[in-house]
């Protein structure tokens, strides 16, 4: 499985969707017993809308969902995480993204491990 996005154009409705989505994810995320892998995150620039990074396994119990309001999200990169905010997902969840290097080029690493939940909403400007 692949990391996936969904990106929210600027529109008047836009802050309605962003706020429904992490809350939907939410929701989801604790049905399905809050799997250690699976994270949203928000992208940190918002000049041209909003766009919401989902780990694969996050993917996968929230394709449903998505489906159900005709939203399909486009396969991608896993963020770096200085470009993006964890908005739901276990508080390691961020070690899941590569870093950036110095260079630009990121660093992929892994470090899985139990700890408690980040839990946010999301603010649009």
């Amino acid at each position: 499985m692949v990391w996936s996005k969904i990106t929210l154009p600027r529109t008047d409705d836009s802050a309605v969707k962003a706020f429904r989505l992490p809350k939907e994810f939410e929701s989801i995320f604790f049905a399905a017993l809050t799997p250690e892998r699976a994270a949203m995150f928000q992208d940190k620039e918002l000049e041209y809308g909003c766009t919401f990074y989902f780990s694969p396994e996050a993917t996968a119990i929230f394709s449903p969902f998505l489906k159900s309001l005709a939203i399909t999200p486009l396969a991608c990169a896993a963020p770096t995480r200085e470009s993006v905010s964890l908005l739901v997902g276990h508080a390691n969840a961020r070690e899941m993204l590569p870093k950036a290097s110095k260079s630009g080029k990121s660093l992929h690493t892994i470090v899985p491990s139990k700890h408690p939940l980040i839990l946010s909403s999301v603010k649009m400007s």
